[in-house]
């Protein structure tokens, strides 16, 4: 599993108050299957939920997961769910 963080990107409404939208990105590139969605902050439990929710809870576990160098991807919670609640090697890229 592939997984980064995208936003903020605001989009405009005419007539309303502008939105600002944040969203986690996660593919399977054996498969191109992805999911995307919106989230409020961009704390690393924040993260880890979300990761651990949408992805880890609805598909068979990655062996691996590969994530940039992002501090949200680097701090605890996110580190200690992927390797010790799941097992799963991760791989940090520049």
């Amino acid at each position: 599993m592939c997984i980064d963080l995208i936003g903020p990107y605001k989009i405009r409404r005419k007539g309303k108050e502008d939105l600002v939208c944040k969203a986690i990105t996660m593919i399977d590139p054996a498969t191109g299957w992805f999911e995307l969605h919106q989230i409020p902050n961009k704390r690393s439990g924040t993260i880890a939920n979300i990761t651990e929710q949408e992805w880890f809870s609805r598909y068979p576990w990655p062996t691996q997961v590969t994530y940039d160098r992002e501090k949200e991807f680097l701090e605890k919670e996110f580190l200690e769910m992927i390797k010790k609640e799941y097992g799963v090697k991760e791989k940090c890229v520049t």
